[in-house]
């Protein structure tokens, strides 16, 4: 069926899909017109939406926790965040979209990762992070951000205990600088330059060290996937890969040392 609707401003955000038929969105003075296989965003103002035989896949997410993911990327404040368009930056981008969306979906499907907190925390800042690389937005507009100067080792070995202490949390650079009372961009450059990395990946260098002493002390029937979950590692072949270039060894190696590893537990 063909139809025409008029929507009321939306404050979150929404990216729409199409997997079969047309859709067109006119917003203002911004006009966007999707066929089949190609991505665009729900504008936050009132809108007509046109519909032609549409089946569709849409994301939906609170606005505040990408522009808390944009923040702790750029420096940006959250509260000066704002996507600026509907459509992708490029084709090349909305592919992206597509591919993080469907793999997403997959995830979702597996009962084990949806009942892991930090697998769900790790796929919802997956799918905000990669909107604000495909959507233009006002941190695509900034030329310098200033930092907060003065944070010294002290808070940043604050902020290493803290990640330490909460590592099976479902942790964010925010909450991280929240807890030391910083600011993220502060944070992200302290710890760069006394660690040479972020302060995620020092929580993903954490989380990989406690899955490699469960994998130690497993227990009979435990398999590598689910204490890669359990630490937030979604991509087993991911994990498999980080746990090589650490430990020199495949998970599996270290699984079956312990004895209780079944037949079954295969290398990913």
């Amino acid at each position: 069926m063909r139809s025409r609707t008029e929507s009321l401003p939306y404050p979150d955000f929404a990216a729409v899909t199409l997997t079969h038929g047309r859709y067109a969105i006119r917003a203002d003075d911004e006009e966007l017109r999707l066929a089949r296989g190609t991505t665009g965003r729900y504008p936050e103002v009132g809108a007509i939406h046109l519909v032609d035989d549409l089946a569709s896949i849409v994301v939906r997410m609170p606005m505040q926790r990408i522009a808390a993911c944009a923040s702790a990327r750029t420096g940006l404040p959250a509260a000066n965040f704002r996507f600026t368009a509907m459509a992708p930056v490029s084709p090349a981008m909305g592919q992206l979209w597509q591919s993080t969306t469907a793999f997403v979906r997959r995830q979702l499907a597996v009962n084990a990762v949806v009942n892991s907190p930090l697998a769900r925390a790790g796929l919802v800042d997956l799918m905000a992070t990669t909107a604000v690389a495909v959507f233009p937005n006002t941190t695509m507009t900034i030329n310098y951000l200033p930092g907060q100067s003065g944070v010294g080792r002290a808070i940043v070995r604050r902020a290493a205990e803290f990640i330490e202490a909460n590592a099976a949390a479902p942790l964010t650079v925010g909450r991280i600088a929240e807890a030391c009372e910083v600011s993220q961009r502060a944070l992200q450059a302290a710890f760069q330059r006394y660690h040479g990395q972020t302060p995620m990946a020092f929580l993903r260098t954490v989380r990989l060290r406690l899955a490699h002493w469960d994998l130690q002390h497993a227990k009979p029937g435990q398999t590598v996937a689910e204490t890669a979950r359990r630490w937030g590692w979604t991509h087993p072949g991911r994990f498999a890969q980080a746990y090589r270039e650490t430990y020199g060894c495949h998970p599996c190696d270290t699984l079956r040392a312990t004895g209780a590893s079944s037949p079954a537990e295969q290398r990913p």
